[in-house]
């Protein structure tokens, strides 16, 4: 189980090691913008502050740049460790 606190607000929720960002902050009533929940609307795209995840089978539509400066598709992403996001 791994710890998400989201930024500038403070509020902080549990993500499980085989969940998404995404599917955490529904689960626990986080308000989260999304739509499709597969990466393509880009309406969960939200910035890792701290922390580190990983995609799977399903690599997301960032470039390399935008990836080194923590930009995360919530949807598809999985927590690796404690995270601190910026919405």
């Amino acid at each position: 189980m791994f710890k998400a606190k989201l930024l500038p607000d403070g509020v902080e929720f549990d993500i499980r090691a085989d969940e998404t960002i995404l599917a955490a902050a529904i689960r626990q009533h986080v308000p989260w913008p999304y739509r499709c929940r597969t990466g393509g609307c880009q309406s969960c795209l939200c910035q890792r502050v701290q922390g580190e995840v990983e995609y799977g089978p399903m690599e997301p539509w960032l470039t390399q740049q935008e990836q080194a400066q923590g930009w995360t598709y919530a949807c598809l992403a999985k927590p690796i460790s404690d995270l601190e996001i910026r919405l």
